[in-house]
């Protein structure tokens, strides 16, 4: 089988954009961060729009500002800046009809930004503290209100309004200080709407789930030390009570009991580190309804990996190995009396293991466009070639984060500090990774060099 190495770059400070031209890039969003050199936005005619905006004599946005995209003629975007900060109310359009109105405080003085999307993909921005109510339309209707936000100072606070395509309410979450907290409302369209409740963003209290029917048909207890959900059939009574504990480093201990409190399962979940989904991890059991043992297996990073047992009416029925989700080296099945009936070869463990086909070097090109367009755009041409050390490394870290800073086109270093990794792995990674390197285009302001970084991930695919 053949296997590629792929990139995937994370999105930082500015909003950035990549052609998504060769089989190698698996995302559309770029980010890099520019270190210096940026001070004002500058007026242009460029990317089929038109900024218009006025500068004092210091050099200072202040005023109105519009863009609008030349082509269609149509208005993007007006607002006001005093001071470089947006002020009062500004409006966003999509063919000349209004998606999008924000209102500002008049003195910003916080880091909040708020950013103008001149056109799709294409992004740059401009600060402003929001103050006030948001609405957002459906840009299909720009008639129907898709959102209604309160905020202040730069925060939600308060209740955020959510509705579909015919201005149905569906959610309505609370805000205090740009965190959830308090009770908020989800799926309020159903004839009972969910409940769900935060403190300083904390879920905390009971949370409840209905059916289409409006009946109860989930409560999950939210307490310091661990989570209790239950979960309940149509006519009201309890199928399944799980108990999960609190994190520690990310695993959780969990306990599944029928409705009659027979203890069914137990195992333990980790939080992948990137998305927070939970994963399968150490030893699980399983019991049958008379609390007989049924199952043993052991996982590692959500998959099978390990002693592998499972049984019938308390009785051994099948024995085995997994490695990676794939069985390996000797299976064993029983009959009713636990005595052994077929034995089966299927593989070595080590097989199972990353064996790479040498093919050709797979070429990889992130071009990024920024704003202002006085900033040349950086361009980054790897070589990623088969490398079966590097393969393994995916057996400890599905998706591997690292850096590119780059200072010049040949002044540049390859950062790794993935902690899933020892040292001697992370060494082995920069270098490879640093080998790869076809080319580097920096990145110039004004004519000068401006230093540069942009985050990855690596997967294997």
């Amino acid at each position: 089988m053949k296997k590629t190495f792929l990139l995937i770059v994370s999105t930082l400070s500015l909003s950035l954009y990549a052609q998504k031209s060769t089989p190698g890039i698996q995302a559309i969003f770029v980010s890099a961060t520019v270190n210096a050199g940026i001070n004002h936005t500058f007026s242009e005619v460029t990317f089929k729009r038109d900024l218009v905006f006025t500068i004092n004599e210091n050099g200072v946005l202040n005023g109105e500002i519009m863009i609008w995209n030349t082509k269609e003629t149509d208005m993007i975007f007006k607002g006001t800046i005093k001071d470089e900060y947006l002020i009062d109310s500004a409006m966003w359009y999509e063919r000349n009809k209004l998606i999008k109105v924000v209102h500002f405080r008049e003195k910003c003085c916080t880091n909040h930004k708020d950013y103008v999307d001149p056109t799709p993909k294409k992004s740059f921005s401009i600060k402003g503290e929001k103050h006030g109510i948001e609405r957002i339309y459906n840009p299909s209707n720009p008639e129907v209100i898709k959102e209604i936000n309160n905020y202040q100072y730069g925060k939600r606070h308060y209740r955020q309004y959510e509705f579909d395509s015919v201005q149905t309410l569906i959610n309505v979450r609370t805000y205090k200080a740009g965190q959830l907290h308090d009770t908020s409302w989800i799926n309020c369209h159903h004839k009972v709407s969910d409940i769900e409740v935060y403190t300083n963003d904390v879920p905390t209290g009971i949370w409840k789930k209905y059916d289409e029917m409006g009946m109860l048909a989930e409560a999950k207890h939210r307490f310091q030390d661990f989570d209790s959900t239950v979960f309940y059939l149509p006519d009201g009574k309890i199928s399944t009570i799980l108990f999960k504990s609190s994190s520690d480093d990310g695993l959780r201990s969990c306990r599944e009991y029928d409705g009659s409190l027979t203890l069914r399962k137990q195992y333990f979940v980790k939080e992948r580190w990137d998305n927070g989904k939970e994963l399968f991890e150490g030893l699980y059991l399983e019991w049958d309804a008379q609390g007989k043992k049924a199952k043993v297996a052991n996982y590692k990073f959500g998959k099978l990996m390990g002693a592998y047992e499972e049984y019938e009416n308390g009785i051994i029925h099948l024995k085995g190995e997994y490695m990676l989700d794939e069985q390996v080296e000797t299976w064993f099945t029983y009959n009713s009396k636990g005595k052994v009936i077929k034995t089966e070869f299927i593989k070595n463990r080590e097989d199972v293991l990353i064996t790479q086909e040498e093919t050709g070097a797979v070429i990889t090109e992130v071009a990024v466009d920024v704003f202002p367009h006085t900033i040349n755009k950086p361009t980054i041409s790897m070589q990623l070639t088969p490398n079966g050390k590097i393969a393994k490394l995916f057996k400890i870290a599905p998706e591997i984060n690292w850096v590119l800073k780059v200072k010049t086109p040949t002044d540049y270093q390859v950062i790794c500090e993935d902690e899933r990794l020892s040292d001697k792995d992370r060494k082995d990674l920069i270098s490879y990774l640093t080998s790869c390197i076809h080319s580097v285009k920096g990145t110039r302001y004004n004519h000068k060099e401006v230093p540069f970084s942009i985050n990855y991930q690596l997967v294997y695919k």
